[in-house]
């Protein structure tokens, strides 16, 4: 029934391209916090705090990654995964395959960024952590690049499907 959307950068290419309406939108991201902050609360509940702390998206100090390096990772790789998402949703030709093609591009978004930036590309998922296990570190960061990065994947994605006779 909603498509799925479980990230608000999502839910913000789908807004853009006009997928979705403002106040859906709005609904959509209260329901992703809401989720991301209850599974943080089972995960408080089943451990301890530290262990949900120890969920939460930081950059990888030790491996010398910096705020912005994090902020441009998770930019650019949210918005080639924005770009997958809105080409396959809408396209007859990959549909049946869109679960498939939505799966690996996040599946390799975290194989890549998890050591580097513990992967996030989604604010929900970043913000359920950080107030329930009290670690915030570069919060701002996670909560801004991949909304940018939505825009930017938006702006990819109807760059690319400009010339296909489609409506753009």
């Amino acid at each position: 029934m909603s498509g799925g959307h479980f990230n608000p950068a999502v839910s913000l290419a789908m807004l853009i391209d006009r997928r979705l309406d403002a106040s859906s939108f709005i609904m959509y991201v209260i329901a992703q916090v809401a989720g991301a902050v209850l599974a943080s609360l089972v995960l408080l509940s089943a451990f301890s705090q530290a262990f949900v702390a120890s969920t939460a998206t930081i950059p990888n100090a030790m491996l010398g990654v910096s705020d912005m390096d994090a902020f441009l990772l998770e930019l650019m790789f949210t918005a080639f995964f924005v770009a997958v998402i809105l080409k396959v949703t809408e396209s007859e030709q990959f549909r049946a395959t869109a679960f498939l093609a939505i799966s690996l591009t996040l599946l390799i978004i975290h194989v890549v960024l998890v050591p580097l930036t513990g992967t996030s590309v989604n604010p929900a998922r970043t913000l359920g952590p950080a107030l329930i296990g009290g670690e915030a570190t570069s919060l701002w960061m996670y909560m801004v690049a991949p909304m940018v990065g939505s825009f930017i994947g938006w702006a990819f994605y109807k760059l690319v499907t400009l010339g296909e006779g489609g409506e753009s």
